[in-house]
């Protein structure tokens, strides 16, 4: 199992396992993650225990379907605007941009199976399903994850929840994740995260009142609300790179925020410290 207290590193770490373009934006306490995986022959499983976060994936593993079930007792968790609860299975598949936020700590499983595997069962496969199971289905598929060693029976079981689903959606609405996608990518590669946000949806093609929806129905917040997370987590990372003799009002300007004490007590409220002790403390944000 890995530790990982700095969500880049575990972007770094789902990219080379999962073959995913994920981000993680912690909005609140200081980020904690525990990862495990490991492979039984064309399966992979991850297993997850974070703290609450804003959570993007942007298709799973290359040509496979993925199957993400909670924790018994475990918060929910909303995926492109939908509530998953722990008696819920989320299936989606290669390619297709999915949304995670949590408001609470919550732990979660998933498996990764080849869509040449999977797809032989089903005339027409799911796309990106909230799918709730017979229970005694769910639970099967629990079992497998902790005791099969053999990659059937993870196969058979996750049929067998779609085959009892008597509760299912299918996600219809993915402009409202690519909205939210492109914002995201433009604000990574223009750098405006200062701009008002009128001037960066004239600059996108996008009406504002179609990102504000997108961002609170996929994240929780409005766009104005991520931007300054955004920047906070940029700001964090970069007083953990920066020397001892840096000055926190210079490295906190570079991303937009010229009022020292308005930012100083932003920080605190976000990360439960002053930016001089991350500043002080190198292994703050670091596994």
């Amino acid at each position: 199992m890995q530790v990982f207290r700095d969500p880049e590193q575990y972007v770094e770490t789902v990219k080379r396992v999962w073959s995913a373009d994920s981000r993680v934006d912690n909005t609140r306490a200081p980020y904690r993650c525990l990862l495990s995986q490991k492979t039984v022959g064309f399966v992979t499983c991850l297993r997850l225990k974070t703290t609450p976060t804003v959570y993007h994936i942007a298709g799973s593993s290359a040509g496979a379907t993925s199957f993400v079930f909670l924790d018994p007792g475990s918060p929910p968790v909303i995926r492109n605007g939908v509530t998953i609860t722990d008696r819920d299975l989320f299936v989606w598949r290669s390619q297709i941009d999915t949304y995670s936020r949590a408001d609470y700590a919550y732990g979660c499983c998933a498996v990764s199976i080849p869509n040449a595997h999977f797809d032989r069962f089903f005339d027409e496969p799911p796309a990106v399903w909230r799918i709730r199971p017979a229970e005694r289905a769910l639970d099967r598929l629990r079992r497998v994850f902790w005791q099969s060693t053999r990659p059937e029976p993870f196969l058979f079981a996750v049929i067998e929840c779609i085959e009892t689903a008597y509760n299912s959606m299918q996600s219809s609405d993915r402009n409202r994740t690519r909205y939210v996608f492109r914002f995201q990518n433009f604000l990574d590669e223009s750098g405006h995260w200062a701009q008002p946000l009128g001037k960066i949806c004239n600059t996108m093609g996008i009406h504002e009142r179609t990102l504000r929806r997108a961002c609170e129905q996929c994240l929780g917040i409005g766009p104005h609300e991520y931007m300054t997370n955004r920047r906070l987590t940029m700001v964090r990372h970069a007083l953990a790179g920066s020397p001892l003799t840096a000055k926190v009002a210079d490295v906190a300007a570079d991303y937009g925020f010229f009022d020292h004490s308005r930012f100083s007590k932003m920080y605190r409220q976000h990360y439960g410290e002053a930016p001089s002790d991350t500043l002080r403390s190198k292994d703050s944000v670091s596994a």
